[in-house]
């Protein structure tokens, strides 16, 4: 009884820390990785590419897929949408709707050593003004990301937008690696202390 009280827990806090843990993505903009460069100041005619970025994914993670889209206020052409994950990608980060969904190939895509996992790249033509790019969730696939469990989707956070000739949105509150491991350590302590 007391062993089928104890996997019942476990499952149960299993559950909860895989829902309190989420986001367990972080997703951030960068036009020179790894620097975090979060604003360019390009001159009109330009052309310029803007890094997707993601890190924090917990012990032996990587990532399999993603769904994004992005919140544009400056004017400029979208000249290609690059999958850098290795397989195939559909859709467009300017719709809000469907976003751009870049998947991995065969293979998961794992962390390099610092940590992060380069999605892909966008490439505008600038024509001005200046304006900011905001990371938002697709409607069709909210937040969503496989990473290489495969288990569940996970979910991501914003840790990072973009400005073009102005300073970037905030980053969303509570967007931060450690959420990840406290989140795990606690439910851990909450099993252990049912048995003392």
């Amino acid at each position: 009884m007391r062993s089928a009280l104890i996997g019942i827990t476990l499952v149960a806090l299993a559950g909860l820390a895989s829902a309190t843990q989420n986001p367990d993505i972080r997703v951030y903009l960068d036009f020179d990785p790894p620097d975090g460069i979060q604003r360019l100041d390009p001159d009109p005619d330009s052309v310029f590419d803007v890094y997707i970025m993601t890190d924090c994914f917990g012990p032996g993670g990587g990532l399999r897929g993603i769904s994004i889209a992005f919140e544009r206020t400056f004017e400029a052409y979208t000249m290609g949408e690059y999958n850098l994950l290795g397989g195939i990608s559909y859709g467009h980060v300017d719709d809000p709707v469907i976003g751009w969904n870049p998947a991995a190939g065969e293979d998961c895509v794992y962390p390099d050593d610092n940590g992060t996992v380069i999605v892909g790249y966008v490439r505008y033509y600038y024509t001005g003004p200046p304006g900011h790019i905001r990371i938002i969730p697709a409607v069709n696939n909210p937040r969503t990301a496989v990473d290489c469990n495969v288990v569940h989707d996970d979910f991501w956070c914003v840790a990072g937008n973009a400005g073009v000739g102005v300073e970037p949105h905030p980053p969303e509150v509570g967007c931060e690696c450690e959420q990840y491991s406290l989140t795990l350590e606690t439910a851990w302590g909450r099993v252990k202390a049912l048995y003392r």
